[in-house]
């Protein structure tokens, strides 16, 4: 079929051509007009924050997170947490109509109309990041501008809500998993301190909280002394302080720093304060020995101090030793103690906040016109279908009822060539096969001669 006889066929049955155009736009027309209820679109937009660089320590969400922290959130839009929160906010599952189309729908099998209206609230929902930008957009649509727009205004609400919410839990479970371990160094580190302070009375050794052992301080101010004596300059032995003096005065500074680290009943305390009363009668001894050998100059009894406090302090080497890495272990787990409480106190302050991630832009943008039926799209589409059905059926009824309408089909139905044409018509009607008063030829008022094939 060539084109002239295609366009032949199609003017010869416009009459087909046009029922079909005009009855599928009838029929988009009543049925968009009539049977489609109009759906309306409403907007909501909330500021994702958390993709702004953090105003202090600079840090932000990894490019390589961004697509998968909008998937999360867009999911957690109509998820049926948030759908069905939605739901008991418009008390829809206590409404009498909405009860009975789900029981007629259902036919009373499933109890569960929360979940069936949260589905259908999430299945006309849409939310999208708006490119360029960390605006998440939630689309939502209902039978009128009104409801789009509080039902829009709504899924905003309870969605920031509800992520304040889950964001206060989370602070207060890690706040509360903090303060047990807090709970545990204290345990362990009193545990610790009873230790140290049952093995520093079984060895007879005094050592405060962060101070140097007692003996070897009095053996550094014995040492001092000595030197001090075999220096040139004219100086009595009996004018420097004694090494029993000089500890008195470091276990008083030990005491003072005790009583406000430590209670009066605590057994480092009470072992200070023994060592105190000992070291004051000793002192008292000392001054008087120190007195009685000033003549003598009295170098030989404080190089004899001087040795013994030496093997006093290496004897004890190993308890002090010992001592001191129970000091370094208390001393870690007070720390330990001190970060988990300070960490919990921090949640605890978080779980007290309302501040969110997510900040709402402005009120919902309610729909002027109705997003569907969209009328223009089904009338062009209605146009093309009743076009394209037109020409389908009216190339059937030529197909099963062929005439000759022009010299290709007389061509064809002869099988010889086509010798000559006598023909009144001229131009596009001659071209077309039409002639006046009719709107096809039914072979007959055609003078063609078709000569004989040789």
């Amino acid at each position: 079929m060539t084109i002239v006889q295609f366009f032949r066929i199609l003017i010869a049955r416009r009459a087909i051509f046009l029922v079909a155009l005009i009855s599928c736009f009838m029929g988009a027309f009543l049925v968009s007009q009539v049977m489609l209820a109009p759906r309306y679109e409403a907007r909501s937009r909330i500021l994702l924050k958390a993709l702004n660089p953090d105003p202090v320590t600079g840090e932000m969400i990894a490019d390589g997170s961004v697509e998968s922290y909008v998937s999360t959130q867009a999911e957690l839009v109509t998820d049926y947490q948030t759908m069905g929160a939605v739901i008991d906010r418009l008390g829809w599952a206590n409404n009498p109509t909405l009860i009975d189309q789900y029981a007629a729908l259902t036919g009373g099998a499933s109890p569960d109309i929360r979940r069936w209206l949260a589905q259908n609230i999430a299945a006309s929902t849409n939310v999208q990041l708006i490119p360029g930008s960390n605006i998440l957009e939630i689309v939502c649509s209902g039978n009128s501008p009104e409801a789009a727009k509080e039902i829009s205004n709504l899924i905003r609400g309870t969605y920031i809500d509800l992520n304040v919410e889950q964001k206060r839990q989370a602070a207060l479970r890690l706040a509360d998993w903090y303060r047990e371990q807090g709970d545990d160094a204290l345990v362990a580190l009193r545990e610790l301190e009873r230790q140290r302070a049952d093995y520093a009375r079984e060895n007879g050794i005094a050592l405060a909280q962060n101070a140097p052992d007692a003996e070897a301080s009095k053996l550094s101010a014995l040492a001092m002394q000595s030197m001090m004596v075999a220096l040139p300059a004219p100086r009595s032995p009996a004018s420097l302080a004694s090494p029993a003096a000089m500890q008195l005065e470091t276990v008083r500074q030990q005491l003072a720093q005790a009583s406000t680290t430590l209670g009066p009943n605590h057994p480092a305390y009470q072992a200070l304060q023994r060592q105190y009363s000992v070291l004051q009668g000793e002192a008292q001894r000392e001054q008087a020995a120190r007195s009685a050998a000033a003549s003598s100059g009295g170098r030989p009894d404080l190089t004899a101090a001087l040795e013994r406090q030496k093997a006093r302090v290496l004897a004890q080497k190993d308890q002090v030793d010992a001592l001191d890495r129970m000091r370094r272990a208390a001393d870690l787990k007070r720390d330990e103690y001190l970060k988990a409480m300070q960490r919990a106190a921090d949640l605890r302050d978080t779980a007290s906040s309302t501040e969110s991630d997510l900040e709402p832009m402005g009120d919902p943008i309610g729909p002027e016109k109705p997003t569907f039926p969209n009328i223009p799209l089904i009338t062009l589409g209605s146009i093309a279908l009743g076009a394209v059905l037109g020409i389908v059926v009216a190339v059937l009824v030529e197909l099963l009822a062929l005439r000759i309408r022009g010299r290709e089909d007389l061509d064809f139905a002869a099988g010889a060539p086509l010798l000559a044409s006598l023909d009144g018509r001229r131009g596009l009607r001659r071209w077309l096969g039409l002639r006046r008063g009719s709107s096809g030829f039914s072979g007959h008022g055609f003078n063609e001669v078709a000569g004989v094939s040789r």
